[in-house]
Parts: structure tokens; C-alpha cells; sequence
């Protein structure tokens, strides 16, 4: 007779049965976030155009300024921890100290929808963090956050030793030049779908969805003033 033993190299029904579990958890309480898919820098370091998702632009500093994103924007279910907005006084003024949010993927439902893991650089658009209109003639704005690592969440594996959840570390995203593809997107309403009437993805019927003078420069405007306001604090909290 063979010893007992959960661990077994190939993925049968009872890690189906566990995956498709969770993966019915994320569906019906996940929060609905949006993903802008990374799709690399608009050149290499030799100046050639629209390189691989794994080429770097500035091989000096290991950085990509000028940044690729894909236009068919993905949603996806994930769970996070709503986080209390906390201020830091500081000798330049009061800022903001919430800008870092950790949110969890079931991530069988991640590779079907995406065809590839959540990576850095990625950009996750919150809906349900929407700002409301709060300047005059403002628009409503969805929460933009940029992707900082992504691992294996260490509560997401089974029984069987296999994991099934996805964990992403994303900062709130800042107006630079390298999100330019996805300010661009929101401020001209080409985002994926025709819903996203110029900032981000909403359903139809919400009234703070559209500019008042119907100009998408004064949405851009909006968003990019949210950003920058978001960044002052970001940068000075690094």
C-alpha cells in the first residue's frame, strides 16, 4: 500500500475543485479594477521602435520614461482592504500617506482573461475609488494605481501545495510622462469599449461622466490636476 500523501506533482480534481472555489470567491465579492496592460517602451536603448515588454529604454537607470500600453482594457475581480486616509504633518505642509494598496487575483482567472500575470508596470484603474466632482466644473475621476511587484500571495496555496492567488503591490499612479498613454486614453475617451466617456471606464447613467462644456482637453486637465496633487504627496512621502 502507498503512503498517504497530499503533495502530488500533477494537478488533479481535488486541486480543480479548490481552485474553481476560490476562483467563484473573487468573482462574486471581488472588486472590479480595470487593467491597462504594459506593453513595453516606444523604443529600445538603440533608439529602434516598439520593442518587447522586456526591453529597457534607459540602461543607465534601468528605467523605461516613455511607456506602451495596451488600448483593450481587461477587467478583472480582486480583494482588497479599504485603507483610512491618514495625514502626515511634515516641516512642507500636510500630506497624504495612503497612496500604497495591496489587492489579491484568483490567478487562473488572471491568465485566462490576460493571457500573462499582473506585472510591474501594469496599470490598475479603480472605479469604485471614482472622486467625485470637487472643483468647479470638475469631473468625476477613477483611481489610477501603478504596479510595483506582483508575487505569489503566501495565504493562496491549497491543500495540495499549489497556489491560487495572485498579490499585487501598486502605487497611486502620478501624472509623468511615462503613464502619458493612459492620461491620453482617459482624457479622449479612446479607452476600450466606448464606455469610458473620456475618464475611465464607467457604466452609462452616471451624470459626472462628462465634461460640461464637452471639451476632452478640460477632462484631461481634471485627471492630470488629480495626479499632480496625488504625486506632491507620493513624491514626498517616498
Amino acid at each position: 500500500m502507498g503512503r498517504i500523501s497530499l503533495w502530488n506533482p500533477v494537478k488533479g480534481a481535488d486541486y480543480l475543485f479548490v481552485d474553481q472555489t476560490i476562483g467563484e470567491n473573487f468573482r462574486i465579492s471581488g472588486d472590479a479594477v480595470l487593467v491597462h496592460m504594459y506593453e513595453g517602451p516606444t523604443t529600445d536603448a538603440q533608439g529602434n521602435p516598439n520593442p518587447g515588454i522586456g526591453s529597457i529604454q534607459d540602461v543607465l537607470f534601468l528605467t523605461n520614461t516613455s511607456r506602451r500600453y495596451n488600448p483593450n482594457v481587461i477587467e478583472l475581480r480582486g480583494h482588497h482592504e479599504p485603507q483610512d486616509v491618514t495625514y502626515d504633518l511634515s516641516q512642507f505642509g500636510v500630506f497624504l500617506s495612503s497612496d500604497v494598496i495591496r489587492i489579491t487575483f484568483h490567478y487562473n482567472d488572471m491568465l485566462d482573461a490576460m493571457g500573462r500575470k499582473l506585472i510591474a508596470g501594469d496599470v490598475l484603474e479603480f472605479p469604485s475609488m471614482r472622486d467625485v466632482p470637487i472643483f468647479d466644473n470638475a469631473v468625476g475621476i477613477n483611481r489610477y494605481y501603478s504596479v510595483q511587484d506582483a508575487l505569489y500571495a503566501a495565504k493562496g496555496y491549497g491543500q495540495k501545495w499549489f497556489p491560487h492567488i495572485w498579490l499585487v503591490r501598486a502605487k497611486q499612479m502620478t501624472s509623468s510622462p511615462e503613464f502619458s498613454d493612459i492620461i491620453d486614453q482617459a482624457g479622449s475617451g479612446q479607452t476600450a469599449g466606448g464606455v469610458g466617456q473620456g475618464i475611465g471606464i464607467m457604466p452609462p447613467g452616471f451624470t459626472e461622466i462628462s465634461s460640461p462644456s464637452g471639451n476632452p482637453a478640460s477632462i484631461r486637465s481634471a485627471l492630470v490636476l488629480i495626479l499632480n496633487v496625488s504625486g506632491i504627496s507620493s513624491e514626498n512621502n517616498k
